[in-house]
């Protein structure tokens, strides 16, 4: 067999069969797509960053979870540090608020057993949520987190997971005071 055993002709660009079910005049204006440049495809990409939220146990009520937001901006963090400024502490911050901060403005949903937890409108319950802060007695939700999670070792820990889950690592530097 020679090359030319194989030599298919193949349709002119843009053709569409007859039996393609496309309306005769859509077939008519069916043009040939072209490729997409790489910053064409770079430019369709940009706002498709996807920030997953993180799930972890609350350490010591082996029920329970929380959902964090791993959405945080380096002006939300600014904002929490300054809040959390403490002269006694290492690097001039609490690590304990700011761990509270962090895990009461992140909170997205409150696990038991698997199961979120719901407000009496059926709303993801959260530690900012009114009924939270009436269940356990605290005026805010940074409190509430200190009231739930009880040791100040599981606040830090877990925010420092959150923390890490965002990207932020260990690019924490000390503020100045």
């Amino acid at each position: 067999m020679t090359e030319t055993d194989y030599k298919f002709d193949l349709p002119p660009q843009g053709y569409v069969p007859a039996d393609s079910g496309l309306p005769a005049q859509a077939a008519a204006e069916v043009q040939p797509v072209e490729p997409m440049s790489d910053l064409d495809l770079l430019k369709a990409d940009l706002p498709d960053v996807q920030v997953e939220d993180v799930k972890l146990p609350v350490p010591g009520r082996d029920l329970y979870a929380v959902t964090f937001s791993t959405d945080i901006s380096e002006p939300e963090l600014e904002k929490w540090r300054k809040l959390s400024k403490n002269k006694k502490h290492e690097g001039g911050v609490d690590g304990i608020r700011l761990g509270c901060l962090v895990l009461a403005n992140k909170c997205v949903g409150i696990y038991r057993d698997g199961r979120l937890l719901q407000d009496s409108d059926g709303d993801p319950l959260r530690f900012a949520h009114q009924e939270f802060l009436e269940l356990v007695g605290t005026p805010s939700a940074a409190e509430a987190v200190k009231t739930f999670y009880k040791l100040d070792a599981s606040i830090t820990s877990t925010g420092d997971a959150v923390l890490r889950a965002a990207g932020w690592g260990d690019q924490l530097d000390p503020l100045d005071l």
